[in-house]
C-alpha cells in the first residue's frame, strides 16, 4: 500500500517477449526507497517497551487473458491454432482448455514443486533475520555442552547454537537447532581449538525454511508451494534453508541475495472447438452366397495439430450401444457387417488414419484406408465396403479295373486233391498269393496283360442327372485309374452321378464286360473362408474316402495244368524208415513250392504243381533237394540237386499245358555213421612237506594192451592224461563195450621224499546211441587191494621230509655293585607268542650258553630273549627283551638256520645298590610261589610259557626245538615266573627247570643282604 510519501514513477515496469517460443516476461523493479520499511523500537532506558511501526509489503496486481486470436466467434478455442499436446495437457475437470495466469514449468523441489514467478531483494547486511551479526559457535546437544570439531556438516545432522534479542519482557536469549543443510559450509571455521563456528555477515538459511508455504488445496493443479524462499550467494551455492532445497536450481535466480518463488497461478477453463469420427462396415456378397459373420480389424491413427500422437483417451461406442470404449493416439476396434462406432469430441484440426489390417479369407475390401482431418462440429466418416467370393470345390475319383483269370478245376482237384499254388513275380512285379488250395471258383486276380497279348483299352464315364457325360477315366489290364476332375460351384447343395463301364454286360474278344452302374452322391458346403469343399460324398450309399475307388470286374476261363514229380532214396549204413527224409522243391527265388517223403522202399512222391490261367507263357524253373537235418543224427545228406523246368502254355481255347524236363532219374543216397568220442582222465597230486612244483612227478595210464601215455602234475597238483579217443570200429559191430585202464605213479629217485606206490584200476563203457554219436563213462575205480576211489576220485600222496638244523645261542651277563655269582640269575629264550624254548642261569664269568634250538621246517622264526626278574633288595634287574630272528631254507633237503642277533651281542646288566640297613636283622622273606609272582605294571605281553620239563637236579639243559611263528612286536616284555609256572616244556634231553634258578637267585639275595648287614653292623 502506497502513502502520498512514495513516489510511483520509481518503479520500473518491463514486458519482454522472448522470439523464439514467444512466452512473454514481466518484470517490475522497485527501489529500495521506494519500499516500506517497518520499524522496531525498542525502549531500554527506564519503562522497558518494544513496539513497530507496522507497515505493509507492496502488492502489485496485473491482469491476464486470453489471446482473442486463438478464439472463435462464439468464444471457443480454435483447437486448429494451438499446439493439440497443450490443449491434452491442460484440460480441467470440467473438459475445458486451462489457461494460466503466468508460466508454470514444474520445477520440482523438496519433492514438491514451486512456481516460475521470482521476486528477488536485498536486505540490509544489519538485518538480524537475515544474517549473522556476530561469530556464532555450534555445539553436538542442545545444552551447548559439546562444541563441533568438524566443518564439514551432516546435511541431515541437527546441530545448536544461541541467539540474543529483545522479546516482550527484555533481552532474551534462546537455543536454535538446525540441520547442516541449513548452513554456507564454506562460511564455517574453526577456532584454535577446533570449535566451529559461522562467520558473521554470513546468510541465515534456517530462518527462510521457516516462512516456506505450501497449498492446502492445489486447486490449478500448478506449483505445491506457493511461497519458498532462497539465497544465492557470490560463490554461485544456493540454499532454501533446508536439506533436500540446498541443491535446488531455480529458473531466473542467477542474481546474488535473496529470492522468493510464488506459486499462485491464476487459471481460467476455456471450452474449444471438437468434432467426431465414424468407422463403418459393409459387407456384399456373389450371388448365391451367404457371406460369413466375419470380424475385421482396424487400426487408427489420430494426430495433433503439433504433429504428435494424441495421448488423452477419447470414447468411441457403437451406433447400437452395445460397445463402448476408449482410444487415444493409436488403437484398434473389431466391426462385423453393418456395424460402425463413432469416435467422440477430437479436438478439431486433429488428423486421423484408418486402416484395415485383417485378412478373412474369401473377402476383398474395395479400399483398405481412409485418411482425413477433423473439422469443428462435424462427423468424418470412413465406411469400408468388402466384397465375398467362394472358389469351386473339386472331387478327384479313383477307379480299378480287375481281370480275373478264371481256371476251371483239373481232375485231380476235382477228385479232392489240394494243388499247391505257386508264388511267382512277373517282370512287372506281379504277385499271386501262395494257397494250399485253390480259391472258391479258382479265380485269381493279376497285374500283368494276359497271355494273349490283351492291348484292349477299357473306358469308363460319369454322367449327371442330366444325363451329360461329365468326367471319363480308362484303364488297360488290371491296374488303378483316375477319373478327370468333377467341379462343383454351389454350396449347400447334393450332386447326383452315375458312372458306368463303355461297353458294359457285353463280351468282346474272349472278355466279359462288367455291367455295373455305380451311383455317386456329393454334398458340397461353404467354408466361410472363401472357399467351396466336399463335406461328404457316396458311392453306392456307402461313405467315401481316401481309399474308395469305383471298382470294374472283367473274366476270362481256362483249364488248371499240374505236373507230378517223383525221386528215388537210397541209405547205406542201417535201415531206412519209411517218412525220415524229406524233399523239396524251390523256385528261383528259393522258395519252397512243393514237398515230399520216401516211403520204406525208397519212392519220393512229391506234392501236385498247379498252373492257372496266370502262368501261361511262363517258364517256371525249379530246384529239386534233399532238406538235410541240422542235427544229421549219424546221417551224410546227398548234397545233390536236379534242375526241372516246367512251360505253361493257352491253345487260346481255354486250355492250359505244363510240360516238365530234367525230372528224370532223380535219386539221393545217403550213409549213416555214429562220431568218435573221446574220454579225458586227469588225477590230483598231493606233497606234504613242502610246496608241489610243476613237473616233479610223472604218471602212467596204460590200457589193456600195454600201451601208456605219461603226463606230470602242474604246481595245483593238477595231472592231465591226454585225450582218448574211442571210434565206432573199436566196438566190433556191437552197441557197447568195457574198456580197461590202469594208473600209477611212476617212482622218483629222491630218498627225501616217500612216493605213493596206488595203482588204480579205471573202466570206461563206450556205447553207440543210434543217433550218430559214441557216448564213453566211468564204471569203476578201484585200487589193487579192490578199494574203490571216493566219487571216482584218484589222489596220489607224497611225503616230503628234509634234514633237520640247530643253532646254539649264547649270552652275557654284567653285574655292577658286588661280584657275580655262579648261577645268580635265569635267562629264557621264547617264540614270538611267548612260548618258552629254553632257559639257562648264568656262570661266575658272566657267560651265559642256552641249548641247542632244532628247526625241521624252512621258514622264519623270532625269538625273545630275556632275563627272569627276581626280587632281591637292592637289585635292579635288566628288563630288556632281545629280539632274535631265525632265517631256516631248505637247501636240496638241507636245512640251514641264519641267525640275525642284535646289535652289541646279548648282554644283560643288573645294577646292586646295598639297601640300608634295618634296625634288626630282617626275616627273609620268602619266595613267593611262581604263580603268585605279579606281573610288572609296564608288562603288555604275556610272558612266555615253559616248553620243558622240571626235574629238580643240576640244572644243565640239552637242546629245543623251535616252531615257525610271526615277527615278534619290537618290545616284548621278559616272562615272569608267574607267567611261567603253568607252562608245559616239551622233552629236550634235559631235566632241569628254569624257574628252579628263579627260586635260587631269590633265595641267594636274601642271604647275600643278610651277611652285609652283619658285616656293616661288626664295622660299627
Amino acid at each position: 500500500a502506497y502513502t502520498e510519501d512514495n513516489n510511483v514513477s520509481n518503479i520500473l515496469i518491463t514486458l519482454k517477449t522472448d522470439g523464439e517460443t514467444g512466452n512473454q516476461t514481466l518484470e517490475i523493479k522497485i527501489p529500495a526507497a521506494a519500499i516500506p520499511l517497518r520499524v522496531n523500537t525498542v525502549k531500554t532506558v527506564g519503562e522497558y517497551s518494544l513496539t513497530n511501526n507496522n507497515a505493509l509489503p507492496v502488492r502489485i496486481v496485473y491482469g491476464v487473458s486470453v489471446d482473442k486470436n486463438v478464439l472463435t466467434e462464439n468464444g471457443l478455442v480454435d483447437s486448429t491454432k494451438i499446439d493439440t499436446s497443450y490443449l491434452e495437457e491442460h484440460l480441467n475437470a470440467e473438459g475445458r482448455v486451462a489457461f494460466y495466469s503466468n508460466l508454470y514449468s514444474g520445477t520440482s523441489v523438496d519433492e514438491n514443486t514451486v512456481g516460475d514467478a521470482i521476486v528477488t531483494f536485498t536486505p540490509a547486511k544489519d538485518n538480524p533475520f537475515y544474517y549473522m551479526q556476530e561469530e556464532t559457535y555450534l555445539y553436538e546437544d542442545e545444552k551447548l555442552k559439546t562444541p563441533v570439531k568438524d566443518t564439514s556438516l551432516q546435511a541431515d545432522g541437527t546441530y545448536y547454537f544461541q541467539i540474543s534479542f529483545y522479546g516482550e519482557s527484555g533481552a532474551e536469549t534462546a537455543t536454535i537447532s538446525r540441520t547442516g543443510a541449513e548452513f554456507y559450509q564454506n562460511y564455517l571455521k574453526a577456532d584454535k581449538k577446533g570449535n566451529v563456528y559461522v562467520e558473521a555477515g554470513v546468510p541465515r538459511l534456517g530462518n527462510l525454511n521457516d516462512f516456506v508455504k505450501s497449498k492446502s488445496d492445489n486447486k490449478t493443479n500448478t506449483a505445491g508451494i506457493y511461497y519458498y524462499p532462497y539465497h544465492n550467494d557470490e560463490n554461485g551455492e544456493q540454499g532454501s534453508g533446508d536439506a533436500a532445497g540446498a541443491a535446488v536450481t531455480l529458473a531466473a535466480t542467477s542474481s546474488i541475495g535473496f529470492g522468493v518463488a510464488l506459486g499462485n497461478n491464476g487459471s481460467m477453463g476455456v471450452d474449444y472447438t471438437k468434432g467426431n469420427l465414424t468407422i463403418s462396415k459393409t459387407v456384399e456378397a456373389d450371388e448365391g452366397l451367404t457371406a460369413p459373420d466375419a470380424t475385421f480389424e482396424f487400426s487408427i491413427t489420430l494426430t495433433g495439430t503439433d504433429g504428435k500422437p494424441l495421448t488423452r483417451n477419447y470414447t468411441y461406442s457403437k451406433e447400437d450401444g452395445t460397445t463402448s470404449g476408449t482410444i487415444s493416439g493409436t488403437g484398434t476396434i473389431l466391426l462385423k457387417d453393418g456395424e460402425s462406432v463413432t469416435i467422440q469430441d477430437l479436438p478439431a484440426g486433429t488428423t486421423y488414419t484408418v486402416t484395415e489390417t485383417s485378412e478373412v479369407p474369401g473377402f476383398t475390401a474395395n479400399e483398405k484406408t481412409f485418411r482425413g482431418t477433423i473439422t469443428a462440429d462435424t462427423t468424418a466418416q470412413a465406411g469400408f465396403v468388402n466384397h465375398y467370393s467362394a472358389k469351386p470345390a473339386t472331387l478327384t475319383l479313383n477307379g480299378y479295373k480287375t481281370i480275373n483269370k478264371t481256371s476251371e478245376k483239373s481232375d485231380e482237384e476235382a477228385a479232392g486233391a489240394e494243388p499247391a499254388m505257386l508264388s511267382m513275380s512277373t517282370e512287372e512285379s506281379a504277385t499271386v498269393e501262395t494257397a494250399q488250395a485253390a480259391p472258391a471258383a479258382n479265380v485269381m486276380t493279376f497285374s500283368a496283360d494276359d497271355a494273349r497279348e490283351n492291348t484292349d483299352v477299357f473306358t469308363y464315364t460319369v454322367y449327371d442327372e442330366a444325363g451329360k457325360a461329365v468326367g471319363h477315366g480308362s484303364s488297360t489290364g488290371t491296374s488303378g485309374f483316375t477319373f478327370t476332375q468333377l467341379e462343383f460351384e454351389k454350396p449347400d447343395t447334393t450332386y447326383e452321378y452315375t458312372i458306368r463301364e463303355d461297353n458294359g454286360g457285353t463280351i468282346k474278344n474272349g472278355i466279359s464286360y462288367d455291367g455295373a452302374t455305380h451311383e455317386l452322391k456329393v454334398n458340397v458346403k461353404d467354408d466361410g473362408k472363401g472357399q467351396l469343399y466336399v463335406e461328404s460324398w457316396t458311392l453306392d450309399g456307402e461313405p467315401g474316402g481316401d481309399s474308395t475307388v469305383v471298382a470294374f470286374t472283367n473274366t476270362y476261363t481256362t483249364n488248371v495244368a499240374t505236373v507230378n514229380l517223383k525221386a528215388t532214396k537210397n541209405l547205406t549204413g542201417r535201415d531206412m524208415k519209411a517218412g525220415e527224409f524229406e524233399f523239396e522243391i524251390v523256385d528261383e527265388n528259393d522258395t519252397v513250392v512243393a514237398s515230399g517223403y520216401n516211403d520204406e522202399n525208397g519212392t519220393i512222391n512229391f506234392e501236385t504243381l498247379s498252373y492257372t490261367v496266370d502262368d501261361v507263357g511262363k517258364t517256371f524253373t525249379y530246384t529239386v533237394r534233399e532238406v538235410s537235418d541240422e542235427e544229421n543224427n549219424g546221417v551224410t545228406y546227398d548234397a545233390t540237386t536236379y534242375i526241372v523246368q516246367v512251360v505253361v502254355a493257352d491253345d487260346g481255347q481255354g486250355k492250359l499245358t505244363a510240360t516238365a524236363s530234367g525230372a528224370e532219374n532223380m535219386v539221393f543216397t545217403n550213409s549213416y555213421t555214429a562220431a568218435d568220442t573221446t574220454v579225458n582222465l586227469s588225477v590230483r597230486k598231493e606233497l606234504e612237506g613242502r610246496a608241489l612244483t610243476a613237473g616233479e612227478f610223472t604218471f602212467l595210464l596204460q590200457d589193456e594192451n600195454g600201451t601208456a601215455v605219461e603226463a606230470s602234475n602242474e604246481a595245483d597238483g593238477t595231472v592231465n592224461f591226454p585225450g582218448i579217443t574211442f571210434s565206432k570200429n573199436q566196438l566190433e559191430g556191437t552197441m557197447s563195450k568195457d574198456f580197461t585202464f590202469t594208473v600209477r605213479e611212476e617212482t622218483g629217485s629222491d630218498s627225501l621224499i616217500r612216493y605213493d606206490d596206488t595203482v588204480y584200476t579205471v573202466i570206461i563203457r563206450v556205447q553207440d546211441d543210434g543217433q550218430g554219436a559214441l557216448t564213453a563213462s566211468v564204471l569203476s575205480v578201484t585200487d589193487q587191494n579192490g578199494n574203490g576211489a571216493a566219487g571216482y576220485t584218484i589222489v596220489f600222496h607224497n611225503t616230503y621230509t628234509p634234514q633237520p638244523v640247530s643253532i646254539t645261542l649264547n649270552a652275557t651277563k654284567k653285574l655292577t655293585g658286588r661280584t657275580l655269582q655262579n648261577h645268580e640269575f635265569g635267562f629264557y629264550v621264547a617264540d614270538a607268542e611267548g612260548k618258552l624254548i629254553t632257559a639257562a642261569p648264568n656262570e661266575a664269568d658272566g657267560s651265559i650258553s642256552f641249548t641247542d634250538i632244532s628247526f625241521d621246517k624252512a621258514g622264519t622264526y623270532s625269538l625273545q630273549v630275556g632275563e627272569s626278574i627276581g626280587q632281591e633288595a637292592g637289585m635292579t634287574y635288566d628288563k630288556t627283551v632281545y629280539q632274535v630272528t631265525v632265517e631256516v631254507t631248505d637247501d636240496n633237503g638241507t636245512l640251514k638256520a641264519d641267525v640275525q642277533l642284535p646289535e652289541g651281542g646279548l648282554l644283560f646288566t643288573n645294577t646292586y645298590t646295598e639297601p640300608s640297613a634295618p634296625e634288626e636283622t630282617p626275616k627273609p622273606e620268602e619266595t613267593p610261589a611262581p604263580e603268585e609272582t605279579p606281573v610288572p605294571e609296564e608288562t603288555a605281553t604275556p610272558a612266555p610259557e615253559e616248553s620243558g620239563t622240571d626235574t629238580g637236579d643240576n640244572g644243565s639243559q640239552s637242546a629245543a626245538t623251535a616252531t615257525p611263528a610271526p615277527a615278534a612286536p619290537t618290545a616284548v616284555p621278559a616272562p615272569t615266573p608267574a607267567a611261567a609256572a603253568d607252562a608245559v616244556i616239551p622233552q629236550t634231553g634235559d631235566e632241569s627247570h628254569p624257574m628252579l634258578w628263579v627260586v635260587l637267585l631269590a633265595v641267594s639275595g636274601s642271604l647275600a643282604a643278610v651277611l652285609a648287614y652283619k658285616r656293616r653292623k661288626e664295622e660299627r
